[in-house]
């Protein structure tokens, strides 16, 4: 078992944090684009993230995962209720239970990271949390078939910071922000 920091211990820290981290997630992708936000959108995750064990983390990552993904799409509501005519509350559960569904791969990617943190130098815990959130946005985009809410797509109409996509596509300018945002988390 992991001994974690006092901090953390509380349990309001670990709310307040993984709230923020759902807000300023949602903020930062269409419609709402809000700059900078891209940047900083996972600092709160690594922080809490940061000295726990695998266990706290799947579900920590899962917990934040789903709900800012939750509001993110919660426009597949509209589809289903009006297009298709299924009542709301099958709607909610049907989309609950496919974006908490697919949460768990951001979660699987938390719990490795707080499994390899113990033995990481702390200039490497950055780069380790997004390498290992960037595979599970490509494990999720490309295996499972759902690209949606990638890092990279905060920053698309700013020119300066896409400019990684040359070296990587859209998964290397989504590593740069991570490990930019678990810079300041962990920090």
């Amino acid at each position: 078992m992991h001994d974690e920091p006092a901090l953390l211990r509380r349990p309001a820290t670990t709310a307040v944090a993984i709230a923020a981290g759902v807000i300023a997630t949602a903020l930062a992708y269409p419609p709402h684009r809000v700059p900078g936000l891209g940047l900083v959108m996972l600092a709160p995750i690594a922080f809490v993230l940061d000295g726990v064990s695998p266990r706290r983390a799947f579900a920590l990552a899962w917990l934040y995962s789903g709900a800012f993904a939750l509001w993110s799409v919660r426009w597949v509501i509209h589809a289903l209720v009006v297009e298709y005519q299924i009542a709301a509350l099958p709607a909610w559960i049907f989309l609950a239970i496919v974006v908490f569904g697919l949460a768990v791969v951001p979660a699987a990617a938390g719990a490795l990271y707080a499994a390899l943190r113990p033995r990481l130098r702390s200039a490497a815990a950055p780069l380790a949390f997004a390498a290992i959130w960037t595979l599970g946005e490509w494990l999720r985009g490309s295996l499972l078939g759902t690209p949606w809410l990638l890092a990279a797509q905060t920053v698309t109409r700013w020119p300066m910071a896409i400019q990684a996509a040359d070296l990587g596509g859209h998964y290397a300018v989504s590593f740069v922000l991570l490990a930019t945002g678990a810079g300041i988390g962990i920090a």
